[in-house]
């Protein structure tokens, strides 16, 4: 964003309930219920508690605690979320950090995307380093230069990425993967008494599925595929496959299984 002289505008604050104009600001803080209408630019938003800003916001840096809105289009430099925060415009900030629960409705582009608890992409996923400690689902395609997750993973469009790194718990499903290094294992750890009864009543164990996995050196376990096609393939334990299609070196490693292996 273009370089404004901040100090020289004046704060917004909210405290309790009210509702102001949008404007010039050099920080909007919002603590309680209040709402900002109207598009926003200014250094820096704070929301605690259940605020909300119906309008686009530009500022370098936006936190929330608690529960909040963010109405329209969102471009920043820093973005940190703590708690339940929903995002109804496209967003696009250098760096994003979620501890909670994030909900994006449409795109969201971020260099660095980090989301610790659980993350909803209504639209595509983009980033150089996104990183997902939690769950995560991402309704169109998610690219990356480093994708990189631990937990439950929904993607319903293409991963790509240079580097895919997936601990998988649970059921997770990706339409299809695309990537130079693609890496998936079972997630290791204790688990709850919860976890361990809906494991055995409901005959649910840790599992990836995709239709397609595609890279250049592949090593998979507790996966579910149609095809898999790489130049080095290692199909590891619990690993479910219908044909591996590969040109240098293939190996199943434990009980994986392969129904058909090419060799190109």
């Amino acid at each position: 964003m273009k370089e404004k002289e901040f100090h020289q505008l004046p704060d917004l604050k909210i405290n309790g309930s009210g509702t102001v104009g949008g404007g010039l600001f050099r920080r909007v803080e919002i603590n309680g219920s209040g709402e900002v209408r109207g598009d926003t630019e200014c250094e820096e938003v704070k929301i605690n508690g259940s605020g909300r800003i119906e309008g686009t916001v530009k500022a370098r840096f936006v936190k929330t605690n608690g529960s909040s809105v963010l109405g329209g289009e969102l471009e920043v430099d820093e973005l940190e979320t703590n708690g339940s925060t929903v995002l109804r415009g496209h967003v696009q900030a250098q760096t994003i950090k979620t501890h909670g629960a994030m909900e994006a409705k449409q795109d969201v582009t971020g260099d660095y995307v980090h989301i610790y608890g659980s993350g909803k992409v209504g639209g595509r996923l983009r980033g150089k380093d996104i990183q997902v400690q939690g769950m995560m689902t991402v309704s169109g395609d998610c690219e990356a230069d480093r994708f990189r997750a631990k937990g439950m993973l929904t993607i319903h469009g293409l991963l790509n990425a240079d580097e895919v790194d997936i601990h998988v718990k649970n059921r997770s499903s990706v339409q299809e993967v695309g990537g130079g290094k693609i890496t998936v294992k079972k997630m290791g750890g204790l688990f709850s008494l919860l976890e361990r009864f809906v494991k055995t009543v409901f005959q649910q164990d840790d599992c990836f599925s995709a239709d397609i996995i595609e890279g250049d050196e592949i090593y998979l376990e507790a996966t579910k595929a149609k095809l898999v096609r790489g130049r080095k393939v290692m199909i590891g334990e619990q690993c479910e496959i219908d044909v591996v299609e590969y040109t240098d070196s293939f190996e199943i490693v434990g009980n994986g299984t392969v129904t058909q292996s090419i060799k190109l």
